[in-house]
């Protein structure tokens, strides 16, 4: 089991949620990897969904409000910052962490032009991953997040 008294890793809960955490939105085609995540946060309490494809996130946050999205920079059907600019335009205040294993200094700026909070370089520790994403999480929360 976790150790949630590690403040610097438990996720940042809003106040008076009946949600577990905040909801993450993974979007990665690499089925291990987004598995791998899924867990990992499901463990710090975090919600999570998963979503292989740009497409299938932009559906399903039709359906759903995210606090954060954690975005491969290659996926099958778009490139990661095309789908950080829907996302943010379709959700300006949730947090948004790309993720790639093919690194470039054009897609790290190309990223962070697109409002990503974080740019990480695969392979990454999970502390890492978890300690970017209670950041981001927190600073949209100042801004008015999605909680």
């Amino acid at each position: 089991m976790i150790d949630f008294r590690k403040a610097d890793l438990a996720p940042p809960f809003g106040r008076g949620s009946t949600r577990l955490g905040p909801r993450v939105l993974v979007i990665d085609d690499d089925r291990g990897l987004s598995g791998t995540l899924h867990r990992l946060l499901a463990d710090y309490g975090y919600e999570v969904d998963v979503a292989h494809t740009g497409g299938k996130a932009l559906e399903m946050c039709r359906e759903k409000d995210y606090d954060a999205f954690i975005v491969d920079e290659m996926l099958p059907d778009m490139m990661g910052t095309t789908l950080l600019g829907a996302l943010g335009d379709s959700s300006p205040r949730s947090a948004k962490i790309v993720v790639t294993g093919f690194p470039s200094s054009s897609d790290a700026m190309d990223a962070l032009s697109a409002r990503a909070d974080a740019y990480l370089v695969k392979p990454f520790e999970p502390r890492e991953l978890l300690h970017a994403l209670r950041k981001a999480i927190s600073a949209h929360q100042g801004r008015g997040g999605p909680r």
